[in-house]
């Protein structure tokens, strides 16, 4: 937990530091300008990322715990790790590119954990194959 906040400060004090995001010069007087909010109102945006980031991926260690625990892993879905890898892949290069460090560092962290999960059910979740496999042959 105390490395969770330690990563969300870090989140944080890079977001702060963020781009100037100044307009285009090539833009045609037509166009009104864009809204852009005040110092205050970045800050709730900010705060609100910062628990979308807390919130989404609470469950996340909890589950990995538990998995270590019982050592069995055989009800995590490989359709379903399949799908979180891909996500986070898109959200990597989605926050890369836009420059939105909260969900870069959300998804940096969702990576780390789909590799814990991916790491638990080669262990946990397809030992019991392997080992009726070799009784089999055995």
């Amino acid at each position: 937990m105390k490395l969770m906040l330690i990563f969300l400060v870090i989140v944080v004090s890079v977001s702060a530091v963020g781009d100037s995001g100044s307009a285009a010069p090539s833009e045609s007087k037509s166009t009104p300008p864009a809204y852009e909010a005040s110092l205050t109102e970045t800050v709730i945006i900010q705060l609100f990322g910062i628990a979308a980031v807390v919130l989404s991926t609470m469950s996340t260690p909890l589950q990995i715990w538990r998995v270590y625990q019982t050592k069995d892993a055989k009800n995590i879905s490989q359709s379903s790790l399949g799908t979180r890898v891909a996500a986070t892949f898109c959200y990597l290069v989605y926050a890369f590119f836009k420059r939105d460090w909260i969900v870069l560092g959300h998804s940096t962290l969702n990576g780390i954990f789909t590799a814990a999960f991916i790491y638990l059910k080669w262990m946990y979740g397809m030992l019991p194959v392997v080992d009726q496999v070799a009784a089999v042959r055995a």
